[in-house]
């Protein structure tokens, strides 16, 4: 058995316990296919259940062999199930057993780059063997709760003219960006067909919505992409319009979304960058930051 067929095999055991952005269903679309991406099982196991890892096989430059991040796939990495249940002291002595493992069996290639969840601390056996260790943030709202600042509270007050509905047409989403892009100046970055893939195989599996924040007239201010696993809810994607903006179109959907998350008592993962501007909105909309683990390996060379 191939090491990728026997990830998937892992996984179909009980799919539930790993994250959406670690499922073969989604890495096959993100990645273009089943061949441009491997998976990785440990052969030592911790408490019965092996480690996985994704890789995903992106070329640089169309003929550097690299290993990045996927488009719209904030997370990688490795992974054991029910980690985020476990101690701190737990996380390192399964880290310190299972990840060597994983490195082991990692392809030569120009570059490598990956996110950790911010539920997993532990990246010393990469380091050991010399992986640049680095650092992002992301930021989560707990469910059910708002600490919107003074700004937001403001814009709140302001939208409750305006509605929120479900849609399950990705192209709303898309375009709403690519005329934000536009106005800008700076290209699309998403493809389309790759958002409305992936948007309808999680939409297929109860894990992903669209929702849209409307004027009075049914005009689409803003609409937010919600995907959730049994590890948190993801506010992958957004867009607002100009009008949308000077409304608290916005603040309204997220407000919507802390009362009424698609799964009760997760976190609330806003997927965010690390430009200043999106850091300091994500704050004032009451989310805690939280640090992500990021191994390096190679040059950086941009495509």
């Amino acid at each position: 058995m191939t090491p990728s067929a026997a990830y998937r095999q892992v996984i179909a055991q009980s799919p539930e316990q790993y994250p959406i952005f670690h499922q073969p269903w989604w890495l096959d679309i993100a990645c273009d296919g089943s061949h441009r991406w491997q998976g990785l099982v440990t052969h030592q196991l911790h408490k019965g259940i092996p480690a996985i890892m994704p890789l995903p096989l992106l070329p640089m430059k169309r003929i550097l062999p690299a290993i990045r991040k996927p488009l719209l796939t904030p997370y990688g990495g490795p992974w054991w199930a029910g980690i985020a249940q476990i101690a701190s002291q737990e996380q390192f002595h399964l880290a310190d057993q299972l990840w060597p493992d994983l490195v082991a069996q990692l392809p030569p290639v120009f570059y490598l780059h990956q996110t950790f969840r911010p539920e997993l601390s532990q990246a010393l056996p990469f380091h050991q063997v010399g992986y640049r260790l680095l650092s992002r943030y992301t930021f989560r709202l707990a469910s059910d709760t708002l600490h919107f600042n003074r700004n937001n509270q403001r814009l709140l007050k302001k939208a409750r003219h305006l509605s929120i509905t479900t849609s399950d047409d990705p192209d709303l989403l898309w375009k709403m960006l690519a005329d934000t892009f536009a106005e800008k100046r700076q290209p699309m970055p998403i493809p389309q067909k790759l958002m409305q893939q992936l948007f309808f195989a999680a939409h297929e599996r109860g894990q992903s919505i669209l929702r849209v924040c409307r004027h009075e007239s049914g005009t689409a201010l803003a609409a937010i992409w919600i995907l959730w696993d049994q590890q948190a809810v993801y506010l992958l994607s957004n867009a607002v319009t100009a009008e949308g903006r000077s409304l608290g179109a916005y603040p309204f959907l997220v407000a919507d979304l802390v009362a009424n998350p698609p799964v009760p008592h997760l976190p609330i993962d806003l997927c965010g960058t690390m430009l200043p501007e999106v850091a300091r909105m994500n704050v004032g909309l009451g989310a805690d930051s939280h640090l992500c683990v990021e191994i390096e390996k190679g040059w950086r060379v941009f495509s």
